[in-house]
């Protein structure tokens, strides 16, 4: 029922904005730019190099990380697998499953917005009951995606949290995925540390 919704939604939007380009292609001296706005529209639409880039990321993972509980103390060691997707040629879905003692499970999308001209992911999992959105860049020279996102818990008295998550790529086959958290005033801490190889 809720897919459905979502997809009336989508249709709605697209229906709604091929009316309005008549109106919204003309300038200030009402002169119209007939295509002007369609043609842009048609290309905003369109998988570009950064999807390719998401898209090497397809594949099963291994994955070996460390988890930080507390400041000062020994992190956690875990590892888990991971199975990356493509959907629609533009998005990129991931499966997560924690192995042995650590029961974590979680999923994420994350894709390229042509129009906003930035990454950005969708994160939840069964170790709560919030979805983190995030957005942000890729550092080409250096291979770095960096995405950060802020909410409040309020079910916490109101804290502020931020998050800073950065996956860099080592080669093809390996990537290293490290978060950074800020609670309320408290110095920005690092949380997870996590190195991908992708599964021969």
């Amino acid at each position: 029922m809720i897919r459905f919704a979502y997809t009336m939604c989508a249709a709605l939007f697209v229906i709604v904005c091929a009316n309005l380009m008549p109106a919204l292609s003309q300038d200030k001296g009402g002169e119209k730019k007939e295509g002007d706005m369609h043609e842009e529209w048609a290309k905003l639409q369109q998988p570009g190099p950064e999807h390719k880039w998401l898209a090497e990321e397809v594949g099963d993972w291994i994955v070996e990380g460390r988890m930080w509980m507390e400041p000062g103390k020994d992190p956690m060691p875990f590892k888990a697998t991971s199975k990356i997707t493509m959907r629609f040629d533009r998005f990129i879905h991931e499966e997560f499953k924690g192995e042995g003692d650590m029961p974590m499970q979680g999923f994420g999308i994350f894709g390229y917005d042509n129009s906003n001209r930035e990454f950005q992911g969708l994160w939840t999992s069964n170790m709560g009951t919030s979805m983190h959105i995030m957005s942000g860049q890729l550092d080409e020279k250096t291979g770095t995606m960096t995405i950060t996102g802020e909410w409040t818990e309020k079910g916490m008295g109101g804290m502020k949290v931020k998050s800073r998550v950065v996956n860099t790529r080592k080669s093809k086959d390996e990537a290293v995925v490290e978060v950074f958290d800020t609670y309320g005033d408290n110095p920005e801490m690092k949380i997870v540390e996590m190195t991908y190889k992708r599964r021969k």
